[in-house]
C-alpha cells in the first residue's frame, strides 16, 4: 500500500444538519429565489418582449422593477405575494410527493396504517 494514499470519503465533510437547519435552508433558498431570482428573470424577458420598463415614478431598469415589486408586496398584491412564495409552495410540493420531508411523510404513514389496520370487533 502507498502511504500517501488518502481515502476519498475522508476528504468530504461530514455535515450533520438538524432537520430544523435543513427545513430553514429550505425555505430562505425558495424564499430568496421569489424575491430575487424569478423578479430578475421576468425583468429580463420583459425587456426583450416589451422594451424598457419604466416605472409608476418614472424612473427606468432593474431598480425601479424591484422597487415596484417590493411595493406591491408591501400592499399585498396578489401576483406579486404569489411570485415571491410560488417557489417555496413548488418546493414543499414537490418534497412532500417525493417523500422527503421526514415528519410529513411519517405521519402520513400511520395515517396509512391506521386506516389499512382491519377493525376489530
Amino acid at each position: 500500500m502507498n502511504s500517501n494514499s488518502t481515502d476519498e470519503t475522508s476528504l468530504t465533510p461530514s455535515v450533520n444538519k438538524s432537520p430544523l437547519a435543513q427545513e430553514l435552508i429550505w425555505m430562505l433558498g425558495s424564499l430568496l429565489t421569489g424575491l430575487l431570482i424569478l423578479p430578475a428573470l421576468i425583468y429580463a424577458v420583459g425587456t426583450r418582449m416589451f422594451g424598457i420598463y419604466k416605472s409608476i415614478s418614472a424612473s427606468t431598469g432593474l431598480v425601479a422593477f424591484y422597487a415596484d415589486y417590493a411595493h406591491d408586496i408591501a400592499a399585498a398584491h396578489l401576483p406579486a405575494c404569489t411570485l415571491a412564495i410560488a417557489p417555496l409552495l413548488l418546493v414543499y410540493l414537490l418534497r412532500i410527493l417525493l417523500g422527503d420531508i421526514p415528519f410529513i411523510t411519517d405521519g402520513v404513514r400511520k395515517l396509512f396504517r391506521k386506516a389499512a389496520a382491519p377493525d376489530s370487533v
